[in-house]
């Protein structure tokens, strides 16, 4: 689908009445967010913003290395030989001519057999060599088309904070910052919304020039709908959007709610990790972080393959033993800007091979980057963690209930809306994630928080096609009887485990950890392709079928 964002200018800073104003212009084809504020942290805002802006513009995808001057060579040496290799072949033309129309009758009887063989493949693969063929140069412009697409950066007023968002432009990385509240003094109540903004090369040079001595003043949008058509000459972009970005955003939001193990480093230890990882050339592997937590030791983060190691003698690790490894490690180059200044980086391991998520919380101004497991896997295909998300069943009328009070009170947590609609914990997280879905609402994890978020203009679904042969698997199993659970058992703080016998071809058996929103925490299954996988591709079609027997189960509100 194409997204026309349309701007009634380019954003701007600059000095006005002494002040530095960082004014972004929002796309006016929807009534967006309206903030006018001073920001009381001027440089971790700054810097949390220009991190932002690296975030939106990295591709990490590998690139085609430029021989133009190579090339350039090898065309001079040809100018120069020229001369003498036209006199030869002018002396050989007549023996030549001889030799060509020799091999033109052998020829003859090898294209006829060339002939006779192509008709006969078509006889026997009909339309499919076709079909195949379409279906591949169609994802090879696909592939050629994600090289230049980049979005503009999604902004959210809320009441007790701002949010900026961006996926990266080979998708496998998740920027967000978080500008509390305190930090903004404004002189007339904020207007809430969602919309995308301009953030050109000129707002980022100005964004370099602020200074801890001159508070900056955020203003996003125009206080008056009517004034954005006569503020200046229009900017229009016209993005050919890939219906898989919406669901990129759904899918790191998914994965926040798996279980993981969550590590606090030193900031002055990471940017160690970075600098030492941009000093070394990254032409073997394997290409990982690893890290080591041991019990009562100091948490340990070893580069491979050179099996350097970083200690954090500051902190011992007080978990039961475990060692992560984590893919993708010249993206958290992203993070360097913001090391200099922070304490420390908080880091959620959801497993080996599997996303991260790296927090820099500096001064109420809060930046979070989540990588997929793997460089060359963007968020969008990181195989549908939202499917893990809950057990529970919403129906449309539950859903729409949540969505009215999400929307009303624009930020709310799992009890807020429990109280405010009446509906069970459980059914609320299910109408959650179908919002979700819909790109109607966004998840914080780090707070806990739901709040309603309108990701673009008009209405899509980032529902599950039923092409999807696991899904569809899975739900034949649950139809035919196939999934047999078993009794919870209790595990406390509400959480239980439950296990089953999943019949697909030949029994297996899993295990699913379900807290007390219904959300899943961890999961596990016998079948060769979870041995060798994990959750590192998605769930497998026998855990697939197993939360889905569970959602049958569970009221549906």
């Amino acid at each position: 689908m194409d997204a026309v964002l349309s701007y009634d200018r380019p954003s701007e800073a600059g000095q006005r009445d002494g002040q530095l104003v960082v004014d972004f212009a929002t796309e006016r084809s929807r009534r967006g967010p309206y903030i006018d504020a001073e920001v009381g942290e001027p440089l971790a805002f700054a810097r949390a913003l220009l991190a932002l802006r690296g975030v939106a513009a990295a591709d990490y995808r590998r690139s085609q290395r430029d021989h133009a001057a190579y090339q350039a060579w090898v065309r001079e040496r040809y100018l120069e030989e020229l001369p003498t290799e036209l006199a030869r072949a002018a002396a050989d033309a007549a023996g030549l001519g001889r030799r060509r129309q020799a091999l033109a009758a052998e020829a003859t009887p090898l294209e006829e057999a060339v002939r006779g063989e192509e008709a006969r493949l078509r006889e026997k693969t009909g339309a499919g060599f076709a079909a195949a063929r379409r279906a591949y140069f169609r994802w090879l412009y696909e592939q050629d088309q994600r090289a230049w697409l980049v979005i503009d950066p999604v902004v959210s007023v809320f009441p007790d904070a701002v949010y900026f968002e961006c996926l990266s432009a080979d998708e496998s990385c998740f920027g967000r910052v978080r500008v509390d509240g305190s930090l903004l003094r404004a002189d007339a109540p904020p207007r809430l919304g969602t919309t995308n903004i301009d953030f050109g090369s000129g707002l980022a040079r100005e964004l370099r020039r602020v200074r801890s001595y001159r508070p900056p003043r955020l203003r996003v949008g125009r206080e008056q709908v009517a004034l954005a058509t006569t503020a200046g000459e229009a900017v229009e972009k016209r993005i050919p959007l890939p219906e898989r970005w919406p669901a990129g955003f759904l899918q790191v939001q998914a994965a926040t709610g798996l279980a993981a193990t969550t590590v606090r480093l030193r900031a002055s230890l990471l940017a160690d990790v970075a600098a030492e990882l941009g000093r070394r050339p990254d032409d073997a592997g394997p290409r990982a972080l690893r890290f080591e937590l041991a019990p009562g030791e100091p948490v340990a983060v070893v580069a491979e393959p050179w099996e350097v190691r970083f200690v954090d003698h500051a902190r011992r690790w007080d978990g039961p033993p475990e060692t992560v490894r984590v893919w993708g490690r010249r993206r958290l180059a992203l993070l360097r800007p913001l090391l200099a200044d922070a304490d420390e980086v908080t880091v959620r391991l959801v497993g080996s091979g599997m996303p991260s998520f790296w927090t820099v919380d500096h001064s109420g101004v809060r930046f979070d980057l989540g990588l997929s497991g793997w460089t060359g896997v963007d968020w969008a295909r990181s195989d549908s963690f939202d499917l893990l998300a809950s057990v529970g069943e919403a129906t449309p009328r539950a859903v729409a209930r949540v969505a009215a009070v999400l929307q009303d009170r624009g930020v709310a947590t799992t009890e807020d809306l429990a109280a405010g609609t009446g509906l069970p914990r459980e059914t609320v997280v299910a109408a959650s994630v179908r919002l979700l879905r819909a790109g109607k609402a966004m998840h914080d994890a780090s707070d806990g928080t739901h709040r309603w978020r309108e990701l673009l203009p008009r209405a899509f679904s980032a529902e599950h096609d039923e092409a999807d042969a696991r899904l569809a698997s899975a739900r034949r199993a649950v139809a035919s009887g196939a999934v047999a659970l078993g009794a919870p058992v209790d595990l406390g703080d509400g959480s239980r485990r439950v296990a089953a016998t999943v019949t697909i071809g030949r029994p297996m058996e899993t295990a699913v950890e379900i807290d007390a929103d219904g959300q899943v925490r961890r999961a596990a299954c016998g079948c060769a392709d979870f041995r060798r996988n994990k959750l590192r591709h998605g769930p497998c079609r026998h855990l697939l079928a197993t939360v889905a027997a569970l959602a049958r189960t569970e009221p549906a509100g």
